[in-house]
């Protein structure tokens, strides 16, 4: 069933002053539900990370890669760290800069091996933000993820995850989970599944004047190769241009799409 997980991972990077409220939240909560209450139909593997340096994030990421195929079911990773006030990224213990589009890559490899059985859970600010690294003429890197698009407080990060682990270890499954804390009222964190992060990104992309020009080449080129003589300026305007953007978009739909 979509959204139903086995695999929890909880990766922490926070300076020492700060409340670490991810390992809280996999050592009050996670961790003992598992183990004492969790039912055996639904029973999950569980994994902390407390890291400090951007090569250990990655290399983190990288030992999923390696081990995804070995983690029956879904797979939810869960990242506690700070977000980039430029939102470009996620800033580390060490303040070191991992790029949106550094973590996707990698995300993307785990997700590819699940077979879009990806998720991911931000406890981040501006954690929404992670869909700008996405490449949509690439397979997607997750599933769907659960992220705020503003700044948020530590009692908002403690208040609203316990409610969806709550959930999530109760069910076994993030969408019902998801909902549940909806009908809590959450006003900071929301989910983004992989079909709307596409939609978001080309819109970006038929929008850049660069992509544009690249469509207008590509559909010039095809006509030209099969006879034709065609000038790409004259696809500036009109239901020619329309056509060749439907028939990229639906390309890069395929190469989204699992």
């Amino acid at each position: 069933m979509v959204g139903d997980i086995r695999n929890i991972i909880i990766i922490q990077s926070l300076n020492g002053n700060e409340k670490p409220t991810g390992k809280e939240i996999y050592e009050d909560l996670i961790a003992p539900y598992i183990k004492y209450r969790q039912v055996e139909k639904i029973k999950m593997n569980y994994a902390f990370h407390d890291i400090q340096t951007k090569n250990h994030f990655l290399e983190i990421l990288k030992f999923y890669i390696v081990n995804a195929p070995y983690q029956v079911g879904g797979i939810l990773i869960h990242f506690e760290m700070h977000g980039a006030e430029n939102l470009t990224g996620l800033i580390l213990a060490d303040n070191s800069l991992v790029l949106w589009e550094e973590m996707v890559d990698l995300l993307r490899e785990i997700n590819i091996i699940s077979k879009n059985n990806l998720y991911i859970t931000m406890a981040t600010c501006f954690g929404r933000m992670m869909y700008k690294g996405v490449d949509q003429r690439k397979k997607s890197p997750y599933s769907g993820y659960f992220s705020a698009s503003k700044e948020v407080t530590v009692g908002e990060i403690m208040g609203d995850f316990r409610i969806i682990f709550e959930a999530l270890l109760e069910s076994g499954n993030f969408i019902k989970a998801h909902f549940r804390l909806e009908e809590e009222g959450s006003k900071k964190f929301f989910y983004m599944d992989s079909k709307r992060v596409f939609e978001l990104n080309f819109e970006a992309f038929k929008n850049n004047p660069n992509y544009k020009k690249q469509v207008l080449q590509s559909a010039a080129k095809t006509v030209n190769s099969n006879g034709g003589d065609i000038d790409p300026e004259d696809y500036l305007s009109g239901k020619i241009y329309d056509i060749s953007l439907k028939k990229v978009y639906q390309e890069q739909l395929n190469n989204f799409e699992f």
